[in-house]
């Protein structure tokens, strides 16, 4: 079953969080490629309001996970866990 989840992170580069949010963002990924599968995007709002539009995206910066939706810094560990927990139902 070649089933990837899809992440997607949505920023502005405008923000003084730009670079704390993609070095833990960096952190997830290299991360997450033992756990599972997936294809990851950064999302510019600014580049691409219609995105922000069109998953409901109203504070940054927003993680989407599959159906999960992590908003504010991200923190690697905790949405780790979290992916890990959803794999075990």
């Amino acid at each position: 079953m070649n089933n990837k989840t899809k992440i997607l992170l949505f920023i502005s580069k405008e923000s003084i969080f730009f670079q704390t949010t993609m070095d833990e963002f960096q952190k997830l990924l290299k991360t997450l490629e033992k756990v599972q599968p997936f294809t990851s995007e950064v999302i510019d709002i600014s580049e691409k309001p219609d995105m922000a539009e069109k998953y409901k995206v109203d504070a940054l910066p927003t993680m989407i996970i599959g159906d999960k939706r992590f908003i504010g810094q991200p923190n690697s560990e905790k949405i780790v866990e979290v992916i890990k927990n959803d794999q075990e139902k």
